[in-house]
């Protein structure tokens, strides 16, 4: 999926970028590292070149090292334009992704040059304003405005609780295909809901169904309404190849006993530590809300912690301390029996075991 664009080096002499002064503007959805972003097409310059705004919207997790720059960046009439750096940087244009050595500078809009280009080969229809290739085509536009990469929309207004996830109905927006096509969905990396603690879960839909089920989680501490329209995620289209052969639960596996403890043994399908808790939320429901929950459990049972020591990690959540104007101290190291030593000891390799 994609091709292999050359990142070219840092080192050596200092190379020219002269930005053409073109009247026909082709405007391309494009994907950068992650973040979805509208790209000016632009035959007449070499290398693909962002503005700052665009880098810094990258997560810093997924935000390369911006090394000095080796180019001077010019305007048709002559004029230096300030370089901040170059980066290397994954492009995605429809299903070509392309690992790139991009200019990061002060220009007006991203553009997608020729060094993408020349990596993925595609052919350019003026008359359809489509970028085309053999496995996929992308449809661009004359204005920024009117490209939008595809995206889920929400069908309904819809009320998360603090707290709580539920499945909303979403709409597929902008992915053109009228054949069976599955799609990814991806979270926003940056948006109002992600601010106001609304999460969406990453998953493959059948992107020709048009609506889709998509999990929503309000991990903020007050309700959430999610408006009609609202743009809830990305979705990126896949080839059936690309996705691993999973199972789906279905309500008819957890009728009566087959999901019911047998002869006092465990729950079928059911992860040992989740036992427990199935059986205390499952008391004083009826049999067929009790397969609901247990399917449910065994569905998501990856959310759940399976011991002590899987606690995984966040960056949603920052602890800090308040010292106020206190100084920090030294002190020695306190003193430990041997008792003591032993239990550091021990609780020290148990950590190290678990990872």
């Amino acid at each position: 999926m994609g091709g292999s664009g050359d990142i070219g080096s840092l080192t050596g002499e200092m190379e020219e970028i002269v930005l053409p002064n073109t009247e026909l503007e082709i405007w391309v959805p494009t994907d950068v590292n992650g973040e979805a972003a509208t790209f000016l097409l632009d035959t007449g310059t070499s290398h693909t070149i962002v503005t700052l705004e665009m880098f810094l919207l990258i997560p810093e997790e997924r935000r390369p090292r911006l090394d000095v720059p080796n180019v001077i960046l010019k305007q048709a009439a002559g004029s230096r334009v300030k370089v901040w750096g170059r980066a290397a940087l994954e492009v995605t244009v429809g299903k070509k992704r392309v690992k790139l050595l991009v200019v990061v500078g002060q220009v007006t809009s991203d553009m997608l040059g020729m060094d993408f280009l020349r990596a993925t080969e595609p052919k350019l229809d003026f008359g359809l304003l489509q970028l085309q290739w053999e496995d996929c085509i992308v449809q661009c536009a004359t204005t920024p405005g009117a490209v939008r990469p595809p995206r889920l929309l929400a069908v309904n207004d819809t009320e998360v609780p603090a707290g709580h996830s539920m499945i909303v109905s979403a709409l597929v927006s902008g992915l053109n295909s009228e054949k069976e096509t599955l799609g990814v969905v991806e979270p926003l990396g940056r948006s109002r809901l992600i601010e106001r603690g609304i999460l969406v879960a990453r998953c493959v839909v059948k992107a020709q169904d048009r609506v889709v089920p998509v999990t929503v989680a309000n991990v903020g501490n007050r309700p959430y309404v999610i408006k009609h329209g609202t743009t809830l995620a990305k979705i990126a289209e896949v080839e059936e190849g690309e996705v691993c052969e999973t199972r789906t639960l279905t309500m008819n596996e957890f009728d009566g006993e087959e999901v019911g403890p047998k002869d006092g043994g465990a729950i079928q399908g059911m992860p040992p530590y989740l036992e427990e808790l199935a059986r205390r939320s499952t008391d004083g429901l009826d049999l067929g809300d009790r397969a609901k929950v247990k399917g449910l459990l065994i569905a998501y049972q990856d959310v759940f912690s399976s011991g002590e020591f899987d606690i995984g990690r966040t960056t949603w959540v920052k602890h800090n301390i308040d010292t106020g104007d206190a100084a920090p101290i030294r002190q020695r190291v306190r003193r430990s029996s041997p008792q003591q030593r032993a239990e550091v000891e021990r609780q020290v390799g148990s950590c190290w075991l678990e990872g």
